[in-house]
Order: C-alpha cells, then structure tokens, then sequence
C-alpha cells in the first residue's frame, strides 16, 4: 500500500479534490477497506457464549473487518 500512497495526488485544496478522492476509493477498494472507511462496513457484533461453529465464523469475520479497518 506504501507504494500506492506514494503516487496519490497530494491533496491541496479544493482545485485537486476530485483527483485525490477518486485515487483514495481505488487504493481503499483495491484493499477491501473502502466500506470500512465509508462506515458502511461495520465490525462484527460480539456473539457471547455459542457455538464453536458460530464462533470460528465470528473470528474469521472480525480478522477480515480488522485488516481492513487498519488499511482504512
């Protein structure tokens, strides 16, 4: 992602608004981090006490929401 960042428009004001923003939503979506960063992804609700089967699924959802939160 370093390498993405490095070549995205510095945003200035807003002449370069547009560019900046649309090389943002391509990096972010690249990463499967865009809907983290839109806050229409949200992190998995904790489950309590189930199932180990609901549980192992739980963890699978909340890494995947984790890397992409820390991608956003």
């Amino acid at each position: 992602m370093e390498s993405e960042l490095a070549r995205v428009v510095k945003l200035k004001n807003i002449e370069n608004w547009g560019i900046w923003k649309f090389q943002i939503r391509v990096i972010l979506n690249s990463y499967g981090a865009l809907d983290v960063a839109l806050g229409t992804d949200i992190r998995p609700a904790d489950l309590g006490n189930t199932a180990n089967e609901a549980t192992r699924a739980y963890m699978k959802n909340l890494v995947t929401w984790n890397k992409a939160d820390a991608t956003a």
